[in-house]
């Protein structure tokens, strides 16, 4: 799957299903044969492995900034305690793991830069989406000029929380809504309108927002999905998010 179609300079996509079974990034780290696997994709689909950087997450807010010094020598460098990147760097690649947090994809067209984000449930509530918006601003980005890809992820339909997780997301309006259920009272919660909801507030305006309306617990043949993997027991997945310009 591809986005900013519109834009030539810009490499930015997500595998699905039939791209494989992704392990972590912190698992290309610790084991060869996964290593090799994040390699084998990135050189299929044409970005050279020695100038990806990939987010170890942390489902934190952390933003990492990657120059071109941050080149690996071997392919895949990995960042630890983050969950999104930038850079200003052409032909230097961004990636981050999902199976069911979203991908979020930064381009800011005039100034030249990308980002990244891993924003889970976690990571939404702790801010990493507006923290990203504040590193792409620290590095000479103006909001306003942010072009904004909201990813597949769980959506409303398929993530309902219990009493203990409802109280984070209450600062957002209309965002929980109950469902009565024979196990008890469940809420579920719209992650995808709180990062829209994060990143108007952050000063990207709603024009620049795009949002692939897919669920990935719903859609069992494009993605993978944690929940409803640890519900039917399926094998461990992840899809690979990457941006990155070309120029």
């Amino acid at each position: 799957m591809r986005f900013f179609a519109r834009n030539p300079g810009v490499v930015a996509l997500l595998s699905e299903r039939v791209d494989g079974r992704f392990p972590s990034i912190a698992s290309a780290v610790r084991s060869k044969r996964a290593f090799t696997q994040h390699v084998r994709y990135f050189q299929r689909i044409g970005i050279p492995p020695d100038r990806v950087s990939g987010a170890l997450l942390a489902h934190g807010s952390r933003v990492a900034r990657i120059v071109r010094t941050h080149r690996a020598a071997r392919g895949l460098r990995a960042v630890a305690g983050v969950d999104a990147l930038v850079t200003r760097e052409a032909e230097m690649f961004l990636a981050v793991t999902v199976a069911d947090c979203f991908p979020v994809y930064f381009y800011d067209p005039v100034r030249g830069a990308v980002g990244i984000a891993h924003a889970g449930w976690r990571g939404v509530v702790r801010g990493v989406v507006p923290e990203t918006v504040r590193a792409l601003s620290g590095i000479g980005c103006r909001p306003k000029n942010l072009r904004v890809v909201i990813g597949p992820g769980i959506r409303a339909c398929h993530f309902v929380v219990g009493a203990d997780v409802r109280p984070a997301f209450l600062r957002w309006e209309g965002a929980v809504r109950e469902r009565r259920r024979e196990d008890g009272r469940r809420w579920s919660v719209n992650l995808s309108a709180i990062i829209r909801a994060q990143l108007r507030a952050a000063g990207v305006p709603t024009r620049n927002i795009a949002e692939v309306r897919m669920c990935t617990y719903s859609a069992s043949r494009r993605f993978f999905s944690r929940r409803r993997r640890l519900a039917a027991g399926e094998r461990p997945g992840r899809m690979l998010a990457v941006i990155g310009m070309l120029y």
